[in-house]
């Protein structure tokens, strides 16, 4: 892999960070609300997270 592509990489987690931090910014300042849609992308890649350190769901 060459470092372009390592950088394009890096931005797009840096995006997919980004947006989850307005997420959770949204989510503290309304606390009522118990749902936020996210992206299936993101969705994807959080349960196939929470499979590799056999976190439940």
């Amino acid at each position: 892999m060459n470092v372009k592509d390592r950088y394009k990489q890096i931005e797009k987690i840096k995006q997919k960070v980004a947006f989850l931090n307005e997420m959770i910014g949204l989510l503290e300042a309304e606390p009522e609300k118990r749902e936020i849609n996210l992206p299936s992308d993101i969705i994807k890649e959080i349960m196939a997270w929470q499979k590799a350190e056999g976190t439940p769901r």
